[in-house]
């Protein structure tokens, strides 16, 4: 959180930068304490679309509630489908369709029709094409039996083992090249906060630099007692954190998509060739510099939210790192009990996460080195790296930008679900005829339907587990 502080004037103040979820927190805000008839006016549109988008995911499978209601009081097995899937068995193994998900609707309509254009091209490449280009080459889950059509480890992982390289490729590409084309605003950015008072608001640089010293020491610590991770290793990952959460922030700005499982997984391999074969040492420093990076993420949706309505950065921060210790220990305490009663681990566990079971899967696979990468892939690195750095440069020309694919874009469209993506694509298409249609109505109320739908989704998806944990709903 104290690394993220610095860059907060950067991505939200000078490049303006979205953050769709940090949009919608703002915007509910901004709406539920408007006063007259506008404000009233917007308030019904974004309860409507939050009535809408919570009523639509309790009724499909995702959502549980309908399904398990169904299920306890009727004996009959019935929900509306998540995803509209393609006709094509490949394809449909991979995930191509249309999710039927009115928050990613919303997240479409808030992010634009420029980056939503981009992340539809980039899925096109890595869930249309390369699993046709793949199967002869048994890199996908054969789609009749459901599995593998090539005994090697690394050819029986999903597709998406192969599409990462060119998709990090060009996220990292593109987003350092950003950085180095920005620098000096960057380092006004940074220059802001060297005050004993900080101009932006933000906590002084010199508290700022304290609080990552101790921190740091304090986790190099911990890592070395409690799990044998030499401190240079430790030091290390807090380092690597640094650029992932430049391009990871970038990202999460411009998609309202936060790449850093991915990149996680990348630097699992920088790790797997700084110590080949140490598997813990692997999973460990591949985690610290993920989990740094992510928390970054989600203070940056809260400092967007902050500047619209006009609260304090530095205030801001504070409560955020009071509530670190309280997150903590909530975790620390019912994480046993989940895993009791849930599972974490194994076939049936009902709390596995796919992201984890890839981030440990890929980390056996490492455990031979870098040799162990696809092969290829690090040529397709490559490639997409460079179109990454092209795209970036032709960014910066405002005559062209408009045609220009965002290397942001396409590389989150390469590594999030094809079916989320065209469903965020529709969104932005929807939006972007609403404001050519009628563009002060757009003005007034997109955002706040926006909000809604986003809003109401994640409302109800909190309320399933207490539901569960309750009885309403059975556990299955």
């Amino acid at each position: 959180m104290l690394l993220a502080v610095p860059l907060r004037q950067h991505y939200i103040v000078d490049e303006k930068l979205t953050f769709a979820d940090g949009v919608a927190a703002g915007e509910t805000l901004i709406v539920l304490d408007s006063k007259g008839e506008e404000g009233r006016k917007a308030a019904k549109v974004m309860g409507l679309g939050t009535i809408l988008s919570g009523l639509h995911f309790a009724l499909r499978d995702e959502g549980l509630i309908l399904k398990g209601l169904l299920k306890r009081f009727a004996g009959v097995e019935w929900a509306l489908p998540d995803s509209l899937d393609v006709p094509n068995k490949v394809l449909a193994k991979t995930g191509t369709g249309l999710s039927w998900s009115l928050l990613a609707l919303g997240s479409g309509a808030l992010v634009g029709p420029r980056i939503n254009a981009s992340m539809m091209l980039g899925a096109t490449l890595s869930w249309v094409v390369a699993p046709l280009a793949l199967l002869p080459l048994g890199w996908i889950i054969d789609p009749n039996t459901g599995v593998s059509m090539n005994a090697d480890n690394f050819k029986r992982l999903h597709v998406l083992f192969w599409v990462m390289w060119p998709g990090v490729g060009i996220l990292i590409a593109g987003g350092l090249t950003a950085l180095v084309l920005k620098w000096q605003v960057l380092m006004r950015s940074f220059k802001a906060l060297t005050g004993a008072k900080s101009e932006t608001g933000d906590l002084p640089l010199r508290v700022i630099v304290i609080g990552v010293v101790l921190s740091s020491v304090g986790l190099i610590v911990v890592q070395y007692i409690n799990l044998g991770i030499p401190p240079w290793l430790t030091l290390l990952a807090i380092l690597f954190s640094l650029p992932l959460m430049l391009i990871g922030l970038r990202a999460l700005g411009e998609t309202n998509w936060g790449p850093i499982s991915t990149l996680a997984n990348v630097m699992q391999g920088v790790f797997a060739a700084i110590v080949p074969g140490n598997l813990p040492a692997n999973m460990v420093s591949s985690g610290t510099t993920g989990t740094i990076a992510t928390d970054s993420e989600a203070i940056m949706q809260d400092y967007k939210a902050g500047h619209m309505i006009g609260s304090t950065p530095g205030k801001l921060t504070i409560m955020q790192l009071v509530g670190v210790p309280i997150g903590a220990a909530a975790v620390a305490w019912m994480y046993p009990f989940l895993a009791k009663t849930y599972g974490i681990v194994g076939e049936h566990a009902k709390l596995a996460s796919p992201a984890s079971a890839r981030w440990a899967g890929f980390a056996v696979i490492l455990k031979e080195g870098a040799k162990a990468l696809p092969p290829n892939a690090v040529t397709a690195l490559v490639i997409f790296a460079l179109l990454g750095v092209v795209f970036t440069v032709l960014e910066g020309n405002k005559a062209i930008r408009k045609w220009v694919p965002s290397p942001t874009g396409v590389g989150i469209g390469m590594l999030v679900p094809f079916a989320v993506v065209s469903m965020m694509f529709v969104g932005g298409l929807l939006g972007y005829a609403w404001e050519k249609k009628d563009k002060k109505s757009s003005d007034a109320y997109s955002a706040p339907l926006a909000s809604g739908l986003i809003a109401g989704e994640a409302i109800v998806a909190v309320i399933v587990p207490l539901l569960i944990a309750i009885g309403v709903i059975p556990n299955d």
